[in-house]
């Protein structure tokens, strides 16, 4: 919603008249994004620390997982911002959001991949984001284990790509 929302009340226009960047344009909204994502992650780690939980793999794993989480929020929040750079319209946001909610809600986020039923656990299976639950369950409940996070980082690094490109592009047709 915010770069709908800059595009939509001129402001964008202002910063596109400025002598920056395009790439530059977009890539400070995406870093802006990881650090938020970063430091509320942090914030909601040091809570639950306060309530108890043990995190298996210790503070070096604790930031991994920040490190993991906070790529996701610019993947998301960067396809957003492609389609509204894109789309300019308040409805086809309306849908990018409801398109989150199966990625979301189709991963092995509240029981392991192997407890699921055999059709649920296909379909988790082709989700992305089920590789960073796990990788973070892992995390969390085990330890740190290599397998899950090399497969986290290699789709976070291949979807973050793909956003990153997908924003440049947007905005140098954006005129």
């Amino acid at each position: 919603g915010g770069m709908l929302q800059d595009i939509l009340s001129g402001y964008f226009d202002k910063l596109r008249a400025t002598p920056v960047s395009r790439a530059a344009l977009v890539l400070g909204r995406l870093v802006s994004t990881f650090v938020r994502a970063f430091v509320i992650g942090f914030a909601i780690a040091m809570v639950s620390l306060g309530l108890g939980v043990r995190f298996k793999a210790g503070p070096l794993g604790l930031l991994l997982m920040l490190a993991l989480l906070a790529p996701w929020s610019v993947i998301f929040n960067g396809f957003g911002q492609a389609m509204a750079l894109k789309f300019r319209r308040w409805s086809v946001m309306s849908a990018v959001l409801l398109v989150s909610f199966p990625i979301i809600f189709l991963t092995p986020n509240f029981v392991p991949r192997y407890l699921l039923a055999h059709t649920m656990e296909v379909i988790v299976g082709y989700n992305p984001a089920t590789y960073l639950v796990e990788a973070m369950r892992v995390l969390t409940l085990e330890g740190f284990q290599l397998m899950p996070v090399v497969k986290a980082v290699s789709i976070l690094a291949v979807l973050l790509g793909a956003v990153v490109a997908l924003n440049v592009r947007m905005m140098n047709r954006s005129e």
